[in-house]
């Protein structure tokens, strides 16, 4: 994931299907159970938030499925 300018705010637009577990340059960013049925904000833990930089990061997903259908989709948005 390329960044132009770190956000002051930044937050996770996440969907998902079941658990996840998302890390930002190897921090720890977010962790939920269950699903979401649309996508929704997420806070950033304020290390992962720190970690980010102009340019390049990374993003890591991990997503349990307990049953039905699974899916994840990510992004990262500043919150204004």
């Amino acid at each position: 994931m390329e960044l132009g300018a770190v956000p002051a705010n930044p937050l996770l637009l996440l969907h998902h299907d079941d658990d996840v577990e998302v890390f930002l340059n190897g921090v720890a960013a977010f962790s939920a159970s269950g699903y979401t049925s649309d996508y929704e904000l997420f806070p950033i833990s304020a290390d992962a938030a720190r970690s980010l930089k102009a340019g390049k990061n990374s993003i890591a997903i991990h997503c349990h499925q307990k049953s039905g259908g699974q899916y994840i989709d990510a992004g990262i948005v500043e919150f204004k």
